[in-house]
């Protein structure tokens, strides 16, 4: 048995979940007769960088510009370390969808820059005149972090963030005892990871039809003999903003006893999902075929599991974790349905005769169209974003 040293992380969360979202933000597509890779307009998520630069405001007192003179007595305006916040705000602004409803960091800062009616403004030149008369740039970038603080500051705010922080754990916590049902199950798994997209080059669903589709997905299952050793399934609904529209991250739990060549299983999920249920609207990932990159950061964490490997199982929690994680936008209050799921626990044959249960929960086990709470823990605070401490003049 492993001993505690050597469940180590090599890497941090932050850096795991960062490999993870650059995997997640490229798919596979069939153009023109060839399959190849599509990267994001995005590389990486742009959601968790704005919530981290919400987070790094409301962990300091800095403006974003400090108004002072320089040696001349002129009139400037400093960089802190928060003025890269200034130079990211049309990026973070193009985001801004009022279909979707986001976590508590990223919902604030959409409410205070429409609150501020900072839809239209330029943020490059802190000096230069806003569109707001008599103020510059630098003012009411000024104006808006004094808003994000006081809204952060009252009890409504705090009290969602709290409801995030406990239904992630929830979620985890839950999720992590429904794996161990599985291995209890078998000890063996081929555990493959499969992200289903769509197609950038087609029209973006709508919320309902990426529901539908998940729902035929899974219903479906029953007459496809590939998902016939299946033991149990979890998913998670994402919105990853224009250029990425709706998609599910699904994590499957086969009996790995009777499966085995998990790339190639996943490239078939991936391929039914494009073929059958989308009919060509579809895209895929096939995680598991990338398996290489998580042994080097020492986090694979798919693939060929036993039970009394430790390593391995701790990596699945990272894995099943990441899923938790994921919400930094749609939450499900906004229509109501699920944006996580499970499917149902594999019934554990403890005589050790007969055939075992396969799992054969069919989209009325997702429970799409139920209230279902997904926030999940918060990303840790601070910037990655290193400002000299020069002066900008204005």
């Amino acid at each position: 048995m492993s001993n505690q040293s050597d469940l180590e992380d090599s890497i941090s969360d932050d850096e795991f979940y960062l490999a993870q979202d650059e995997q997640s933000n490229c798919w596979q597509e069939e153009v023109g007769g060839e399959t190849v890779m599509v990267l994001a307009h995005q590389y990486q998520s742009p959601y968790p960088p704005l919530e981290e630069a919400v987070k790094a405001i409301l962990s300091s007192r800095d403006p974003i510009y400090k108004k002072t003179t320089d040696k001349s007595g002129r009139e400037v305006h400093a960089v802190t370390a928060l003025s890269y916040f200034a130079w990211r705000m049309p990026q973070f602004i193009a985001l801004y969808s009022p279909k979707i409803r986001h976590s508590p960091h990223i919902q604030l800062f959409f409410d205070t820059v429409k609150k501020l009616d900072m839809w239209l403004e330029t943020f490059k030149v802190p000096g230069a005149w806003s569109l707001v008369e008599g103020k510059k740039v630098a003012e009411r970038l000024n104006e808006m972090v004094d808003e994000i603080r006081r809204e952060a500051a009252t009890v409504a705010f705090k009290k969602s963030v709290t409801r995030r922080q406990e239904n992630s754990t929830k979620k985890f916590q839950s999720s992590r005892q429904y794996v161990n049902r599985i291995f209890a199950w078998r000890n063996r798994l081929e555990v493959i990871r499969v992200d289903l997209e769509y197609r950038t080059d087609k029209e973006e669903p709508s919320l309902a039809q990426a529901r539908s589709d998940l729902a035929h997905f899974m219903e479906n299952r029953r007459h496809n003999r590939l998902f016939d050793d299946i033991g149990g399934y979890i998913w998670s609904l994402e919105y990853g903003g224009r250029g990425r529209g709706y998609h599910f991250h699904v994590i499957f739990f086969f009996d790995g006893s009777k499966v085995q060549k998990d790339t190639y299983i996943a490239r078939k999920i991936g391929e039914y999902w494009v073929d059958v249920v989308t009919k060509g609207r579809g895209a895929y990932y096939n995680c598991n075929g990338n398996k290489k990159r998580y042994q080097r950061l020492n986090r694979l964490g798919i693939g060929r599991i036993e039970s009394d490997d430790e390593q391995k199982r701790h990596n699945l929690d990272h894995v099943v974790q990441y899923l938790t994680k994921k919400d930094y936008c749609l939450m499900p209050e906004f229509d109501g349905g699920r944006v996580f799921g499970k499917g149902k626990s594999p019934r554990i044959n403890t005589l050790g005769v007969g055939r075992p249960r396969k799992d054969r929960s069919t989209a009325e086990n997702l429970h799409l169209d139920q209230p279902h709470l997904s926030a999940s823990a918060n990303a840790n605070a601070g910037s990655p974003w290193r400002i000299p401490p020069t002066a900008v003049a204005g």
